[in-house]
């Protein structure tokens, strides 16, 4: 099963910066949406409540 996200221009920008340097440093193609799953695969087992929370308070101004 796929489920589409929106993601911020912030982040979008980010994901874009990250490719641009991957692609110049392994100098293979890769697409936006490979670094997007990498990071999920390979990093949130690590995110913790606490940068959720921290994100959503400075990122999304909300405070719960």
């Amino acid at each position: 099963m796929s489920k589409a996200y929106k993601l911020r221009t912030e982040e979008v920008e980010m994901v874009k910066d990250a490719l641009l340097k991957f692609v110049i440093e392994e100098k293979t193609v890769m697409r936006e949406s490979d670094v997007i799953h990498a990071l999920i695969r390979y990093r949130l087992e690590n995110l913790s409540s606490k940068e959720v929370l921290k994100y959503r308070e400075e990122v999304l101004g909300k405070d719960d």
